[in-house]
């Protein structure tokens, strides 16, 4: 059943608002007025948030305005808290304190002054859309001083149709923004955690660009005789291959950049010294500071490892 609450109105020196179950998003993308009446897209937005409750924060000089906004939406089946204001002072404060997923702007009011509201749009540091409701004989004005500031759209006061399919899609794709920031922070901890185990692995690892070395664990260092990290930058990892099998390593190192699964192969490698060791190779495509680049996990096969072990050891590294 969908559930609704009604608007709640803030004053200029009223009570400081609650705070509120909705958080509100991250940085905001700049983007230009959008528009649609497809009413498919509109069908399949509603699905996505009946759900989810909106709060809007209603920038609105009287409240019956903001009681028919809000009354539209519901009619619609749209769940929503609203937030009304007079004004655009203390925007961010509010915002913050109530968590507003979305702005509504009643710029057809002549006591709302639309340049301070879009003063303090710019200032917002969150993911909130701003819809300006306009007059039809003044919205042309409005969408001239709504360029630029990130405005996603322009309602005409009279047209409640596109008041719905306005909301309805702006909710819709804020939330799958949310849902995609939660994916790369999650994405994120996890290649930091892959970071840790690869610093305290006894596997030797190292990420190349270019063959070029740009990463490594102190495991891959002792591996080939290095102190540091800047001695290994002189070295690409060719020069690290016995020469008989360079050609046949930039080959597979090459069809590892496009491979969509891990390679693994054995080679002959040299050590700074230029003593050789037997090792077994997995390599695979990686990101660093979201640069493409090849993961390189070498186990010596002469050293007091087994094989076995450089594999359940790789294997948990990717």
């Amino acid at each position: 059943m969908i559930s609704f609450e009604g608007e709640e109105r803030i004053k200029p020196d009223g009570p400081k608002p609650v705070s509120s179950d909705q958080p509100g998003g991250a940085a905001r993308s700049q983007k230009p007025i959008i528009r649609t009446s497809d009413s498919l897209r509109y069908a399949h937005a509603s699905l996505s948030v009946q759900t989810q409750t909106a709060t809007l924060l209603i920038i609105a000089s009287e409240t019956s305005e903001a009681e028919r906004v809000i009354s539209v939406l519901r009619d619609d089946g749209f769940a929503a808290k609203s937030v009304a204001v007079p004004h655009a002072e203390r925007l961010d404060d509010v915002i913050a304190k109530r968590g507003c997923d979305m702005i509504l702007c009643c710029s057809h009011d002549r006591n709302i002054d639309l340049d301070a509201v879009l003063a303090a749009y710019r200032k917002l540091d969150g993911d909130v859309p701003l819809l300006l409701i306009a007059n039809p004989e003044n919205a042309a004005n409005d969408l001239v001083k709504a360029r630029g500031v990130g405005v996603r759209d322009l309602i005409r006061r009279s047209d409640n149709e596109q008041l719905k399919l306005a909301v309805t899609r702006e909710f819709a794709d804020l939330l799958r923004r949310r849902d995609a920031r939660g994916l790369i922070e999650r994405h994120q901890l996890c290649e930091r955690r892959s970071r840790e185990l690869i610093e305290v692995t006894g596997v030797g690892v190292a990420f190349i660009q270019d063959g070029l070395h740009i990463d490594a664990n102190p495991a891959y260092l002792a591996l080939f005789g290095y102190n540091s990290m800047d001695d290994l930058q002189d070295a690409t990892f060719l020069d690290l291959v016995s020469p008989e099998q360079q050609k046949a390593i930039r080959d597979v190192l090459r069809s590892g950049e496009a491979a969509n699964s891990p390679l693994e192969l054995k080679l002959t490698c040299r050590r700074a010294d230029g003593t050789e060791f037997r090792a077994l190779l997995v390599a695979a495509s990686a990101e660093i500071d979201n640069e493409p680049c090849l993961r390189l996990i070498l186990q010596d096969l002469d050293g007091t490892h087994a094989a076995g072990q450089a594999k359940i050891g790789c294997s948990s590294i990717f």
